[in-house]
Formats: structure tokens, C-alpha cells, sequence
């Protein structure tokens, strides 16, 4: 993805744009590539797929949906967006400098890194930041680790990753499934939508941020229960109206 931690991009007279039509095309790009590539020649009935995204992945996935070509919408069985909530997210961005001014960059070593990560609560789950967190630095030669990405280089495009986010989810014409952390509340666009039964909505009392890591096997079984649930081919309803037993005399 655009901005991922390996690309490495060559010098350009225009400076690289992260707003979020670029991410959304630069993700579209790539699942059009895969389904025509892996995808396309299976069987309907074999291919069942989620688009699943956290915080700004998911606005990437509610937002690249109706930009996908009809063939690759049939295939997409639902959408899945983790913590994130567009009332509550463009309040955080206000914050961001200030994390970002007392985030360390460089770290004595990958374990130092991990330690502070579960330290300050960013990563609930040791288990998972030792998996997650070495991805985002690289080594130095003194032996100390870097972050890689500077998010201060995202700052002047944050305004348009949640704009108009609740609506455009809520109005997405597939299912949809919304996982928060405990401590966020639903704007009125998802308050609305869920009154309505527009999607479902699941609540980790005891998660942070990072729903996925903080609570990966409830994350898990959620979307095992979301894909089945939705899954036609799983669906399965029994009655026995309109059956009568026979009833022979001996």
C-alpha cells in the first residue's frame, strides 16, 4: 500500500500525496490485480470475501467498495471495520502533534521498543506487540532500531482520511460489521444506522486501540461468526412446518 513501511519511493517533482482517494486507489489497484490474477476464474460458490480494515483501513475498505468493478463487489460478502468511529476519530487528530511530540522514534534495541508500546498501554497483549512492533523499525548500525514511517509526514492529509465515514458505511449496500474498543461512542450517522439494523455491532469492553492485537482470538471468532452468518451457503434454517408424521396402525 502507498505509504507502506517497505516501500521505497523514487524522487519526483510532485511530492507524494497520502490523502485518502490515493490510499483508496492504490487499494483498489491492488484488489483488482488479485481478483483478476487469483480470483476471477474460481467458482462463485468457492470464494467468500471480507474487506476488513482498522481505524483508517477501514475508511479505506467503506470508501474503495462502490469503486470496485460489479464482477468483484459479488464476491465481497461484507466489510469489517475495527475502532474506528469518524466523530470520534477527527476529535483524536487534534491530539496527534502531541503524541507524536512524546512518541519516541529511536530505541536501544526491539525489545526496548516493545517494552514502552506495553507500557504506555498502546499494545495490551505482549504476546501480540512482540509480533507487531518489530515490523515498524528498522536496525541502525550503533545497534539501536528507528521507527521507519514518519507519521508526521501524514499530518497535512488527515483531514480527508474520515470525512463523511458513519454515512457512507452505514449506507453500504452489503453487510457490515463494526467492532469498538470500550471508551468509543457512536456518532449520530452510526447510532442511527444501528437503530435501523443497518449493521452489526460488536463491543470489546476491554480492548484498546488495537482491537486485533489487544483481543485477537475474540477478533477472530467475530468474524468466523460475521462470515457465517452471512455466508448463504452457510445458512441453514430447519422447520418442520408443514410436516406431518405418519402414523400407522398395527
Amino acid at each position: 500500500m502507498l505509504g507502506g513501511m517497505q516501500n521505497k519511493f523514487k524522487k519526483a517533482d510532485a511530492p507524494i500525496c497520502f490523502d485518502r482517494d490515493s490510499f483508496i486507489k492504490d487499494f483498489v489497484s491492488l484488489l483488482n490485480y488479485w481478483f483478476k490474477s487469483k480470483i476471477s476464474q474460481e467458482p462463485l460458490q468457492k470464494v467468500s470475501v471480507i474487506l476488513i480494515g482498522h481505524s483508517l483501513g477501514g475508511s479505506i475498505c467503506t470508501f474503495a467498495y462502490p469503486k470496485l468493478s460489479t464482477e468483484l463487489q459479488k464476491k465481497i460478502l461484507g466489510i469489517t471495520m475495527l475502532d474506528i468511529v469518524e466523530e470520534a476519530a477527527i476529535m483524536a487528530l487534534n491530539k496527534v502533534e502531541h503524541f507524536l511530540q512524546n512518541t519516541p522514534n529511536v530505541f536501544e534495541s526491539i525489545n526496548d521498543a516493545v517494552d514502552w508500546h506495553v507500557q504506555h498501554a498502546l499494545s495490551r497483549l505482549r504476546s501480540s506487540a512482540e509480533i507487531a512492533i518489530p515490523a515498524l523499525f528498522a536496525p541502525l548500525k550503533s545497534g539501536k532500531v528507528v521507527r521507519i514511517t514518519n507519521l508526521k509526514t501524514f499530518s497535512p492529509f488527515w483531514d480527508t482520511w474520515f470525512t463523511d465515514l458513519s454515512h457512507s458505511f452505514v449506507g453500504l449496500p452489503v453487510s457490515k460489521l463494526l467492532i469498538l474498543a470500550g471508551n468509543e461512542n457512536l456518532d449520530k450517522e452510526l447510532i442511527v444506522g444501528q437503530m435501523q439494523g443497518k449493521y452489526q455491532l460488536v463491543v470489546f469492553q476491554d480492548s484498546g486501540h488495537f482491537i486485533q492485537e489487544d483481543s485477537p482470538i475474540k477478533t477472530a471468532i467475530t468474524l468466523i461468526d460475521f462470515w457465517k452468518r452471512n455466508d448463504s451457503r452457510n445458512v441453514v434454517i430447519k422447520t418442520n412446518w408443514g410436516q406431518h408424521k405418519t402414523v400407522q396402525n398395527t
